[in-house]
């Protein structure tokens, strides 16, 4: 009880709706002015008595840059800013790297050179400082030597005579041919899939990982193995990546996370690739891993306690039971200290943005903030927890989305609602805590929800959090299931609500705009309305970097990039559209909204509109033009679907 009490007072400026903040489109576009700039790049110094993050305080101007702060690491404690001449005295001391076999020491890159600490006296001293970047800085396995890379290379330095070996030659061949290589001694990186210069992957001790789209390798005494294989008829991906893998077991083993069940999992194998083990199990995302201290214990981010929720977790080398480190409900990412016996916790709740916490690891797990980011204005509204519904699908499936009813607002229903689409394609969007990625569309779907809208906002499929399947179900065809989970959304509105779907609007930015085009170009029995932000108009024109793993390329998959885009289905809009870009996009160029516009002038659509900004990348900086986007959508909301509006009340 008693601590049920001290985390009321605790959140008690969150709940407490003494209505001081403004709830208007103008205030709520001020951004992170109101509601603050999250802890970022959090790191102890390695006596433990001290937090170091980049942060500015509440309040500070839109055009302020985070700046480097500390804080001690004890109850009560008030954050204090340290100039960028500080910052360099002490930067290698707080910055993470490879801890050395014996424990005593870290050698981190920190600006282009490597350095060596000294964890028990909290020193350190330079290891190169040349004009050519060192990066990804590794012991060998005895302690002696450092390994790292320098202009594509590995290279080793003995700690005792400061001698250096250059470990591999690699070289540009001619155009089309692989990269040359040359191995020079034991422990070098071998390239894997013709990647020039890729920093080793895992700790070292024993050689070089690596993982490319398939395998994952282990270089060892200049041979290689394969250790584990995973293909995929669409991609191989997951929140993982590609850099959660290490040698544990006094490096006789490889770990590594891998989707092969559906979800990215825990495993393990022999440092021969023999006696593969799946150590975590369950339809829960691991996000990160790394080791313990003494190397016996995994810790690790995961979706475990919920698909909403994200956690640290300690579990045993060797597999077993797992435990949480981390209290209550929300979003957490810890940093633990030195001794991992205290954690510094960016914690935060769906109505409560990041703020940094100091956490002692034991029974009674109390947190003590040690920021404050948001104004007294902000933290004086009532901001909602939206429930989480679970929209039934044409496939069957459940599909999480976030529910804001005009009665929980105090407002009257007035028969319309709005579906926000997020961006990203793969993100996650619906869960326990801060909406980090759409802090202003949270606050605006409030707004939405005060004037009698029911807003609906959806984790689709090819949202990140759900596992493999769900990654990979818009494969060969966005705006396929992603877009048919939308229509289950108008569908739920429907039924539920009762609202006709000529009453529903949509808004999203970036993919979200991409989903807008094609649910009003290819469906637009469902919607009503909707305002398209800095959208994709034709994925043959985006980075293939990330298209071509969906789509495959324009040239060996045509099908797939004529039925994704929504330029080739212009002709089946039909509804009131508003298109809002960028012209200085350097994401999703401003051309691709040109050339759509274009499309629907020589269809003779006269429905729609482009508000162009003349000053804006694909992320939006300046309040005024936040505020200035935003009024538009509203206004095409009013006075299409709203209660103003001309949208006939029969369906079609």
């Amino acid at each position: 009880m008693r601590r049920l009490l001290a985390w009321s007072i605790l959140l008690l400026p969150a709940l407490v709706g003494a209505q001081g903040f403004d709830l208007s489109i103008r205030n709520i576009m001020r951004g992170p002015e109101v509601y603050g700039r999250e802890p970022t790049n959090v790191r102890w110094t390695p006596d433990g008595q001290w937090i170091y993050f980049n942060w500015l305080p509440a309040g500070t101007d839109f055009r302020e840059q985070l700046k480097p702060y500390r804080v001690r690491a004890v109850a009560g404690a008030k954050p204090e800013v340290i100039t960028d001449a500080q910052m360099d005295s002490v930067g290698p001391l707080v910055v993470t790297g490879s801890v050395s076999p014996d424990r005593m020491r870290r050698v981190v890159e920190y600006r282009g050179d490597l350095f060596v600490t000294d964890l028990r006296r909290s020193a350190t001293r330079p290891l190169t400082q040349t004009l050519p970047t060192e990066s990804a800085p590794r012991w060998s396995a005895d302690g002696q030597k450092v390994l790292f890379i320098r202009e594509n290379n590995s290279f080793s330095i003995d700690l005792s005579s400061g001698f250096e070996r250059q470990l591999t030659d690699i070289r540009t061949a001619d155009a089309g041919n692989a990269p040359a290589v040359a191995a020079r001694g034991p422990g070098a990186h071998v390239p894997v899939g013709g990647a020039t210069g890729t920093p080793p992957r895992g700790d070292t001790q024993r050689g070089a990982l690596e993982r490319d789209q398939r395998d994952l390798l282990a270089a060892t005494s200049g041979a290689v193995k394969s250790i584990d294989v995973l293909t995929d008829t669409a991609w191989v991906g997951g929140p993982c990546g590609f850099g959660c893998a290490g040698f544990a077991n006094d490096d006789q083993r490889v770990y590594w996370v891998g989707e092969a069940t559906g979800y990215a999992q825990l495993w393990s194998a022999s440092i021969d690739g023999s006696d593969k083990q799946q150590l975590t199990s369950g339809n829960f995302e691991i996000y990160d891993v790394r080791l313990s201290n003494d190397r016996r214990t995994f810790l690790f981010h995961s979706s475990e306690t919920s698909a909403f929720d994200r956690d640290l977790w300690s579990m045993a080398v060797t597999g077993g039971a797992r435990a949480k480190l981390t209290p209550d409900a929300g979003g957490h990412q810890v940093m633990l200290s030195p001794d991992e016996q205290s954690m510094a916790d960016v914690w935060s709740r769906t109505n409560r943005p990041p703020e940094l916490y100091l956490v002692k690891r034991g029974a009674n797990l109390m947190p003590s903030p040690l920021t404050t980011s948001p104004t007294a204005e902000f933290l004086s509204y009532g901001w909602k927890n939206p429930e989480i519904v679970m929209i039934p699908a044409s496939d069957g499936v459940k599909v999480p989305a976030h529910i804001y009813r005009p009665a929980d607002f105090g407002a009257t229903p007035n028969g319309a609602a709005v579906i926000f689409v997020h961006g990203a394609g793969y993100m996650h969007n619906i869960h326990h805590y801060w909406k980090s990625s759409y802090p202003r569309e949270y606050m605006f779907n409030h707004f939405l929800a005060t004037k009698g809208y029911v807003v609906l906002d959806i984790d689709y499929r090819g949202s990140a959090g759900y596992g493999r399947d769900w990654r990979t179900a818009i494969y060969r065809f966005m705006g396929g299931r992603d877009l048919q989970d939308q229509m289950d959304g108008s569908k739920y509105l429907a039924s539920t609500f009762g609202v006709n779907p000529e009453r529903i609007g949509m808004y999203g930015g970036s993919y979200g705009g991409f989903m807008t085009l094609m649910a009003l170009f290819t469906e637009p029995k469902h919607f009503g309305a909707g305002a398209a932000l800095r959208s994709v108009t034709d994925w043959a024109h985006y980075n293939h970097q990330y298209t071509g793993q969906i789509l495959n390329l324009p040239q060996d998959d045509s099908v797939a990039y004529h039925r994704s885009s929504p330029i080739f289905h212009a002709e089946g809009l039909e509804d009131p559209l508003l298109m809002l870009h960028g012209m200085v996009d350097q994401n999703v160029n401003f051309q691709d909204i040109v050339r759509l516009n274009e499309r629907l002038i020589e269809l003779g659509k006269i429905n729609r509109d482009l508000a162009v900004f003349p000053v804006e990348d694909h992320g939006f900086v300046r309040p005024a033009s936040w505020t200035d986007e935003y009024r538009r959508i509203f206004d095409l909301f009013e006075r299409t679907i709203g209660p103003t509006g001309s949208k006939v009340a029969a369906p079609r």
